[in-house]
């Protein structure tokens, strides 16, 4: 035998129902409301240099990569890894930071390498730049018309190019100014300045040995160019304790000029 609902219970009942139903609708619309806000298509990629400059690189172009790989996608759906390898293959790039910014946009935070040298391949003679790790890299600046220390070596040669040249640099003259260092083939250095005069060091069994001969010379440069009355243009150390100089031609006289 089933009880009977009383009116009271039948209004109770479907005031609960009704509820329910408005309580469903509202739901539905809460949810395409926020899938609407969360799941926005990005419409914008926008790329910030932290460290480094513009120049060394095309924004364009790296902001085209990006948009083309996030395009359709969901803010929340984009792969931040993804893109970060993507653009950490650009040789420049240093580190890359990328965060979603609600409600469509995404930001990228580049540090670009620093150079700190110009490196002139000498088995193809191409140029690179060098950053503070000896690693050499690319970007849209041209290193062979840049400013700044360049060194001349062939590939295998670069990392004792690099050690020589971080021994010798404390210990030069500060009358000279170094514009680069060579080293051939069987190692032999060579250190060309901007004055211009080249002071020729030849090979040596470690940094700390060209070290050695470079500050034996600086110590007597004054002295030497005062003696010759001239800077010369060439210095030959190649051999220890010893030297050998070039002076620049001797301006022609009056009369040489007239004959």
């Amino acid at each position: 035998m089933h009880a009977r609902l009383s009116g009271a219970q039948w209004w109770r009942l479907g005031a609960k129902v009704a509820l329910a139903g408005v309580l469903l609708v509202w739901g539905i619309g809460l949810l395409a409301l926020v899938r609407a806000q969360l799941f926005v298509p990005v419409r914008e990629v926008a790329l910030v240099v932290s460290e480094g400059s513009v120049a060394q690189i095309d924004p364009e172009q790296m902001v085209e990569t990006v948009t083309q790989q996030v395009r359709g996608q969901a803010l929340w759906e984009v792969d931040l890894i993804r893109i970060e390898r993507q653009l950490k293959a650009f040789p420049v790039v240093d580190r890359v930071r990328v965060e979603r910014v609600w409600p469509d946009r995404l930001v990228i935070e580049l540090a670009l390498r620093k150079a700190v040298l110009r490196w002139r391949n000498l088995d193809d003679g191409t140029w690179r730049w060098i950053d503070a790790q000896g690693r050499p890299f690319q970007d849209r600046l041209s290193p062979e018309n840049g400013e700044g220390i360049w060194l001349a070596a062939h590939e295998a040669q670069l990392i004792d190019g690099f050690r020589n040249l971080r021994a010798i640099a404390p210990v030069l003259p500060n009358s000279l100014h170094l514009g680069g260092i060579t080293l051939s083939p069987l190692g032999a250095i060579t250190l060309t300045f901007v004055e211009p005069v080249e002071w020729m060091l030849g090979t040596a069994a470690s940094p700390a040995a060209v070290k050695q001969r470079v500050a034996w010379l600086s110590q007597r440069w004054p002295q030497l160019v005062s003696r010759l009355g001239a800077m010369p243009t060439r210095v030959d150390v190649r051999h220890d304790q010893a030297f050998a100089v070039s002076l620049p031609p001797a301006p022609a006289s009056e009369q040489d000029r007239h004959g």
